[in-house]
């Protein structure tokens, strides 16, 4: 046992004499193991989850304080968010967790055939370091394979298709789903490992309450200082077909985050406030059907952005297909100089136009 390892388990024994007392008042409070591995279980992730929500979505709904917003990933995302909107997440959200408890009651009897540890004790230092490691790996790797599922074309327009209604997300979207989503995909993800391994219910808990704010920063929306990016998942939620996995290695083993690693070296000599997604959101959401005639037309007649050709034949979908990639090669062959003079331009003078046009 190496110095580092000793003094961890110092204060792990230290602080676990408080943690211990405090336990064994939960166990008491709770009475039976059933109660405690489902209703706690339960009680504690639905308060972790609202609590946390709560804060984020005071700041969706009213768009205050502004300051915030300067953080906020998606710069031409609407704010602030309707009442309607969220009220419309919070009611499939809260029945995605109630139809959660049953899933548990039926994995709780398979870990009581299994063989669990749910008593009094808990488990040390050097246990819950091997187990959260391995939750996290398990966690990733079924999440990953699962989420691909998802995106398959015979299945994403049936049932993942709802949680990518948000191409710019709120944090409590985080588990908006479709219920079929919310079991096979959420909760086969997380569940398996504690099988495996028969942990202690604390464990239970305390990876249960990480991985869900971890999963909400990631739908958060906001790029705070001191907090874990939740750019790279947010990148998903633009470019449905990169960025399956939540921290990356899966990913970059498939190859399913080039986009986004050519995105992030692209503009890692841009100052931070010209935002990778800029691009990518005004086109997905102003470059629909109904309105590609004139967005093309102001896109192609405005003076500021004077690479791109004008068209020789009508404004349609596929030509604004070949602008958008028109517009990518000519922003790779520029210096970067007039990289950012054109990211300025866009940002100020372009975005504006196309909303105006759009909200007419």
């Amino acid at each position: 046992m190496n110095y580092t390892t000793f003094n961890l388990q110092y204060y792990w024994e230290t602080s676990g004499n408080v943690l211990q007392k405090q336990w064994n008042v939960v166990h008491e409070l709770f009475g039976s193991d059933f109660t405690l591995t489902v209703w706690g279980s339960f009680i504690v992730t639905t308060l972790v989850y609202w609590i946390f929500g709560l804060f984020y979505t005071l700041i969706d709904l009213t768009g205050k304080p502004k300051c915030l917003f300067k953080y906020k990933i998606q710069d031409t995302a609407s704010n602030p968010v309707s009442f309607s909107q969220v009220f419309e997440v919070t009611k499939q959200v809260i029945f995605n967790q109630v139809i959660f408890i049953p899933c548990r009651v039926v994995f709780y009897y398979f870990m009581v055939w299994r063989g669990y540890d749910s008593g009094k004790t808990l488990p040390s230092f050097q246990r819950v370091t091997f187990e959260i490691i391995f939750h996290a790996i398990m966690n990733e790797t079924l999440f990953y394979y699962t989420h691909r599922i998802m995106h398959h074309s015979s299945i994403y327009k049936y049932v993942h298709k709802r949680h990518h209604e948000w191409t710019a997300p709120i944090v409590i979207t985080a588990i908006y789903c479709h219920p079929l989503e919310h079991i096979f995909g959420n909760v086969f993800s997380i569940l398996p490992s504690f099988f495996i391994l028969g942990s202690h219910v604390s464990v239970w808990w305390v990876w249960f309450c990480f991985a869900l704010l971890f999963t909400m920063n990631n739908h958060s929306g906001f790029r705070f200082p001191f907090m874990p990016s939740p750019e790279y998942h947010d990148y998903h939620h633009v470019k449905f077909d990169q960025n399956y996995g939540l921290v990356g290695f899966l990913d970059w083993l498939h190859g399913t985050d080039l986009s986004y690693r050519k995105k992030a070296l692209e503009h890692s000599m841009i100052p931070s406030s010209e935002d990778i997604f800029e691009d990518d959101f005004i086109f997905k959401q102003y470059s629909t059907s109904s309105n590609t005639s004139k967005v093309t037309s102001s896109l192609l007649n405005n003076n500021e952005i004077t690479i791109l050709p004008l068209p020789t034949n009508s404004p349609n979908l596929n030509l604004m297909k070949n602008v958008r990639g028109l517009m990518k090669k000519h922003l790779q062959e520029l210096t970067l100089k007039d990289k950012n003079k054109l990211v300025e331009s866009v940002k100020s003078v372009w975005a504006t136009i196309l909303k105006d046009i759009y909200n007419n």
